[in-house]
C-alpha cells in the first residue's frame, strides 16, 4: 500500500478541499467504488439527496480518516471491532448508534453507518478537512452501482462540483464495502 500521494493526487485534493468547504459536491476515489461526497452540512446533504434522486430520510455512509474520529461519531466502538478493521484489508461499514452529529445526518432510530477510509486519498481529504464527510455511491437511486469510472451516469458526473480524477487502478476493489453491525455482545456481519 502506497502511504504518499503524487503531485496531480496533491491538486486534487487541494480542490477538493476548497469546494468542500463551500458545501459542494466532489466525485472521489474512495476505497471500494467512486463516491460522491460533501461535508456534513444541510447544503451539501440537500446537493447529494438532489444529485441521486434519493429520499431524504435515507442516511448517507460517513467517512472519517482514523479509529479515534470513529469513536467520536459512534458510541460502543470497541477493541474487538478495532481489530476486525485493522485485521481486514476489505472496506468496512459499520453500523452503530450516533454521536456528536445533526439529528438530519443519521437514521431515525439513531444509527448511523461509519466507515474509516483506507484509501490514501479519502484518507488525507479528511484528515486535511478535519472532520468527517458523506459519502455515497455515485448512481441515481435504485439504478445498479457503478464499479467503475467510466460506467458512472454522465449526468452524475456533470451536477457535481469537481471530479478528482485518480487513475482508477488505485481502487482496492469495485465491489461496496462489508458492513457491521454493533450489537451488545459485538457485532454482527449485514454485509459479507
Amino acid at each position: 500500500m502506497r502511504h504518499y500521494l503524487y503531485p496531480h493526487e496533491l491538486r486534487h485534493i487541494e480542490k477538493s478541499l476548497e469546494v468542500l468547504r463551500n458545501d459542494g459536491v466532489i466525485l472521489h476515489p474512495t476505497d471500494s467504488i467512486w463516491g460522491l461526497a460533501g461535508r456534513i452540512s444541510q447544503i451539501a446533504h440537500q446537493k447529494i439527496i438532489a444529485i441521486k434522486g434519493r429520499p431524504p430520510d435515507k442516511p448517507f455512509i460517513i467517512g472519517v480518516s482514523s479509529e479515534a474520529m470513529l469513536k467520536e461519531y459512534m458510541v460502543g466502538i470497541t477493541e474487538k471491532i478495532i481489530d476486525t478493521i485493522k485485521r481486514t484489508s476489505r472496506p468496512t461499514t459499520i453500523i452503530g448508534n450516533a454521536r456528536n452529529l445533526p439529528q438530519w445526518a443519521i437514521a431515525t432510530d439513531g444509527t448511523v453507518a461509519i466507515r474509516i477510509m483506507k484509501h490514501l486519498f479519502s484518507k488525507t481529504l479528511i484528515e486535511l478537512l478535519g472532520e468527517p464527510i458523506f459519502t455515497t455511491s455515485p448512481n441515481k437511486s435504485g439504478m445498479p452501482t457503478p464499479s467503475t469510472f467510466r460506467e458512472i451516469d454522465p449526468k452524475i458526473k456533470e451536477q457535481v462540483d469537481y471530479i478528482a480524477y485518480i487513475h482508477e487502478e488505485t481502487l482496492r476493489s469495485g465491489r461496496p464495502s462489508r458492513i457491521l453491525k454493533i450489537t451488545e455482545d459485538g457485532y454482527t456481519v449485514i454485509r459479507p
